[in-house]
């Protein structure tokens, strides 16, 4: 612990530039090695799945299961921030189970907005 806190202090501008990469490849899924084609896809896609995720938050009576979900996305970007780069996206696991939940009462907000619509 100290040893990352004596880096971060004589190095505080390359830490956070760091974090803030590790935190964006987790959220998005997207790699420098990977081809634009596959990078856009990767964007698109997880994209809708936060669209649907936030008006499932919005629309969740629940507000326990809104705190918590938030909380173990908000904590796992922490440690990865701090800690390692997930290549693999296996430290994005944690956070997916709440996502796609929320996600799922998002798309049925929106199928309702739609069936409404027509």
């Amino acid at each position: 612990m100290r040893k990352i806190g004596y880096f971060i202090f004589h190095n505080p501008k390359h830490f956070f530039k760091a974090a803030a990469l590790k935190v964006w490849y987790l959220l998005t899924g997207v790699r420098p090695y990977y081809s634009v084609a596959h990078n856009c896809y990767l964007i698109t896609w997880m994209a809708g799945l936060y669209f649907l995720s936030f008006q499932g938050w919005r629309k969740t009576k629940e507000a326990a299961i809104n705190v918590f979900i938030i909380l173990v996305i908000v904590v796992n970007c922490g440690l990865i921030a701090m800690s390692t780069v997930d290549w693999d996206n296996r430290f994005y696991i944690p956070m997916e189970p709440g996502i796609v939940l929320l996600a799922g009462g998002g798309g049925i907000v929106v199928a309702d907005w739609i069936r409404r619509k027509i």
